[in-house]
């Protein structure tokens, strides 16, 4: 009996080659259409049992062509969904429950996922060995065999945009570096993937706001096509293609001594970042001749046995090759004497290391050195220093001018790398501003430069005693200023960064971790957008140590911190609780998409061994929560979240859970249809209930209901058909017990407003009013009052994620 056929729609050839490689290794019929007109001409010619359908076609969205399918087969036909990945999360509900796709995958799609999507198609034998490695590699070498091809479009495609700025040349590069990101990694090239992925998300944006790129976003072209070269080269030894890529490192490191060299490849591989070693001066030195080579940290020892070339030849050679490269210069040598030393920086050595040495140490200055050299943009704040604005700008930085009152809750919400604060003008005021700053825990490390009259050396005194990092005089001189700030915030950068991270990962530390959040948290209260915190589990972790050793213990979690970072996006960030506990933010997204996302990765997580040649398979456990829905602090989300974590262990583990949604509700009594809609359906967007009630009849009944006993907001119109809304809290009322009420009305006057704060409203916004407005104090007495009572568990409809039935593949709908 022939197996029943698949039809795939999708306009990358290099997936479509993946999907039929995985169809014939399991005795599938495979049809392909590379877009909408071509796939119904194949639903219609063929008698069809499952559909694969990509949602970013040539002509159109897959979602209309599925939605047609299941309205013409029923459940006769299973549809599977091809995401473009984590951007398209929010969609989820949509496309399982109103589309009607029983799959949706998320790209790069992995084999396991194929399968399970196969299985539905086709009940029986499909094979599911783990050990497909050989299967995999045929496929990989088949991929690589086209990768300088893509490389040399890719990079004919970075140069037209470059020579032409317009929407075609936009569109023809993101439609290549979309089809990279998809299928790259399925064939084993993650690190490709990611990097095309941030790129298209960026392309994306630009062409749904009709906006062209800046001069900035083109300028990071050429580094971005180095680090697609070298992620290329780092996954595809040269030996096996035949083909050399350019290497773009972040270490390159030059010694005899094998044992340091493996050492420090090893780790600082295990923590995230990308070397090479040499032990031949003579082949590094020829690497240096490649005016394409180009590494962050460059490493050399002194002294070669039986070689003429010494570390310094490395590095003037280095030197002339590259005359303008920011490559970090290092030195080691057994002699450290004085001397040596000095010889060293007249060489341009900056960071000189004496054998012997720890290999974490040099590792550990590498990771900072590294993360030195990332772009930014340092974000400074001024104080009553208005002279040295313009100097400041003239240095690339956020430059922010403030008042001193409002010093400190700048800091609180945004990030600061430095402050400047004038003590010209008003000393004593300028001194009081800079001692509250420094006897703040927050906020004392943060480096602080005073302006001061040069004619004033005992001023100066007292702001290094009250905890000024430096003082600089006025009128300024623009050359030492410029250079005692820039040094002051690289100082600050090195120290931050070794004092934020966690040693083994290099997460961010809990006290880092907490630091951020509330910056985090700050943000999405001042824009009316959610957060969502979770707690991770490593599976069995304490197994891993009895039985493997503790040192795969390490690697196994450095590998899981990196695979963490890599996946997600660049405005997430992760920290390391404590043992192998991490916790992750994600900004501007609910609960239920932190659950889908984490899910995601916990599904493609199983299905990649971890810990190199000891093949750990690893899973982890997470429960989510997210701000306002369950709570205003990190403690109170925190709460919930590590609640829902301890119900995923009890549930089997491997598996995310997201704390109860939907208990939690806000009365509405509005009698505007069109405001009531809009306002009811930014907080149902939230993750909470809406009664909407036209009168005050209706909004009483509402009160004395069971169900009030979940309000946690009220929001009130003042005049409505049957009588003024603040009769709603008079002191026999629940809004004046215990609701959080916020007032909505035309009368704008500052007696209206005293009259409702009197009767006991915690806000009062005047119509017509901005829905941002609305939602950040909307928000912010939410997080008040939000997770203050025990939700009970809720269950909801099942779907299903990336191939299989969420509870199986740890997408747990539990809560």
């Amino acid at each position: 009996m022939a197996q029943p056929r698949v039809l795939l729609v999708d306009d990358d050839p290099d997936f479509r080659d993946f999907v039929k490689a995985v169809a014939q290794e399991n005795a599938l019929e495979l049809l392909c259409a590379q877009d909408l007109q071509s796939g119904r001409a194949a639903a219609s010619q063929h008698e069809i049992r499952g559909f694969l359908i990509d949602g970013y076609l040539p002509d159109g969205s897959g979602i209309e062509l599925g939605a047609s399918l299941r309205a013409r087969h029923g459940d006769r036909v299973v549809l599977g969904f091809i995401s473009a990945g984590y951007a398209r999360a929010e969609d989820f509900r949509y496309l399982t429950e109103e589309c009607g796709f029983d799959y949706v995958l998320s790209k790069p799609v992995a084999k396991s996922q194929l399968l399970d999507f196969f299985r539905a198609v086709a009940p029986g034998p499909i094979d599911d060995d783990d050990d497909d490695e050989a299967f995999m590699a045929d496929l990989k070498e088949q991929y690589r065999n086209s990768i300088c091809t893509k490389l040399h479009d890719l990079e004919g495609l970075l140069s037209s945009l470059r020579d032409q700025l317009d929407p075609e040349s936009l569109k023809a590069l993101g439609d290549k570096v979309h089809r990279i990101a998809g299928s790259a990694g399925s064939y084993g090239f993650d690190a490709v993937s990611e990097l095309c992925r941030q790129l298209d998300e960026d392309i994306r944006g630009l062409r749904a706001a009709n906006a062209l790129p800046d001069a900035v976003w083109l300028d990071r072209l050429p580094s971005f096509f180095r680090a697609v070269k070298h992620a290329f080269q780092f996954a595809t030894p040269a030996k096996e293609t035949g083909q050399i890529l350019t290497p773009y490192l972040d270490v390159f490191y030059v010694d005899d001594d094998h044992q340091l060299l493996a050492g420090v490849e090893q780790l600082a591989r295990s923590r995230g970042l990308t070397v090479q070693t040499c032990s031949d001066p003579a082949k590094a030195r020829r690497l240096f001749s490649d005016p394409g080579f180009e590494t962050k940290v460059l490493l050399v020892d002194l002294h070669f046995d039986g070689s003429p070339i010494n570390g310094y030849t490395l590095i003037r050679d280095f030197r002339a090759a590259h005359p303008d490269s920011q490559t970090s210069l290092n030195l080691i040598t057994v002699s450290g004497n004085t001397a040596q030393r000095i010889q060293a920086v007249q060489h341009g050595v900056e960071v000189f290391f004496q054998k012997p040495v720890s290999i974490a140490a040099l590792v550990e200055s590498c990771l900072a050195q590294v993360a030195e050299q990332k772009a930014w943009s340092p974000r400074v704040l001024v104080v009553g220093a208005d002279m040295a604005t313009p100097l400041l700008k003239q240095l690339d930085l956020d430059v922010v001018v403030l008042a001193e009152e409002h010093l400190l809750t700048a800091l609180a919400n945004e990030r600061a790398d430095a402050v400047v604060l004038g003590l010209t003008s008003n000393a004593e005021s300028g001194l009081a501003a800079l001692q509250v700053l420094k006897s703040d825990y927050q906020f004392r490390t943060t480096p602080t430069v005073a302006v001061v009259p040069q004619s004033d050396p005992a001023l100066c005194e007292r702001a290094f005693w009250l905890g000024a990092d430096e003082c600089v005089g006025s009128p300024i001189e623009p050359v030492l200023f410029r250079s005692r700030l820039s040094n002051l915030l690289r100082r600050g950068r090195q120290v931050r960064y070794s004092t934020e991270r966690d040693s083994l990962t290099g997460l961010l530390n809990r006290r880092a971790f907490r630091e951020r959040f509330q910056i985090a948290l700050a943000r999405a209260t001042r824009r009316a957008e959610p957060l969502s915190l979770a707690f991770l589990d490593f599976d069995h972790f304490k197994h891993i140590n009895d039985t493997r050793g503790h040192a795969v213990g390490d690697r196994v979690l450095v590998e899981f911190a990196n695979y963490l970072r890599r996946s997600l996006r660049r405005s997430d960030f992760v920290g390391r609780w404590g043992g192998d506990e991490l916790v992750v933010a994600l900004e501007n997204v609910d609960a239920e998409h932190a659950r889908f996302v984490l899910g995601a990765l916990l599904q493609e997580l199983r299905a990649t061994p971890l810990a190199g040649e000891s093949r750990v398979r690893a899973s982890f456990s997470a429960g989510v929560s997210s701000f306002p829905l369950h709570g205003g602090t990190l403690e109170a989300l925190g709460e919930v979240a590590d609640a829902a974590l301890y119900r995923a262990k009890e549930e089997g583990r491997a598996r995310v859970i997201a704390a109860t949604a939907g208990t939690l509700g806000v009365l509405l009594v509005e009698d505007d249809p069109s405001l009531g809609e809009m306002l009811a359906r930014a907080f149902e967007q939230r993750g909470f209930w809406v009664e909407l009630a036209t009168t005050l009849a209706e909004a009483r009944s509402f009160l004395i209901s069971r169900r009030a006993i979940d309000v946690r907001l009220a929001v009130l119109d003042r005049i409505l058909p049957d009588g003024d809304g603040l009769s709603l809290l008079a002191a026999e009322s629940p809004l004046a017990q215990q609701i959080p009420t916020i007032i909505l009305t035309v009368r704008g006057s500052k007696e209206d407003a005293a009259q409702g704060l009197r009767a006991g409203a915690c806000d009062y916004l005047s119509k017509p009013f901005r829905l941002s407005e609305f939602m950040e104090s909307a928000l912010r007495l939410l997080a008040m009052r939000a997770g203050s009572a025990e939700e009970p568990p809720r269950e909801r409809p099942s779907a299903r994620f990336g191939g299989a039935h969420l509870h199986a593949s740890g997408l747990s709908n539990s809560g």
